[in-house]
């Protein structure tokens, strides 16, 4: 996805972030406009870092265990069910499903 040596970084620093950054807004505002944003990377983070059946697992650990705990801060914030509402593939939710201790494999 991206092509520089420190894009792992980059993400994780997001990864970080961003729940910090969401309980300073209003979670109306937060489900409404933000969230949105971020959903597919951050998915794809998880599922390329070995969470997915095709994922590759050539991003840093750090990476994925810090999108892993970014998931469960945005979940645990906006709502489990709110958040599982706003993924629009099906490998989404079974991502989600893993991560959240519900895998199905």
């Amino acid at each position: 996805m991206f092509n520089f040596p420190q894009s792992d970084d980059l993400r994780t620093t997001l990864w970080k972030q961003l729940p910090v950054d969401a309980n300073d807004l209003r979670k109306q505002r937060l489900k409404c406009t933000y969230l949105y944003f971020f959903f597919n990377l951050l998915m794809k983070d998880l599922h390329d870092g070995g969470g997915g059946h095709s994922g590759s697992g050539t991003l840093s650990q750090l990476l994925v265990y810090v999108a892993g705990q970014c998931t469960g801060e945005l979940a645990h914030l906006v709502g489990k069910g709110i958040y599982q509402g706003c993924l629009e593939e099906e490998w989404h939710g079974e991502v989600f499903d893993r991560i959240m201790g519900n895998g199905r494999g």
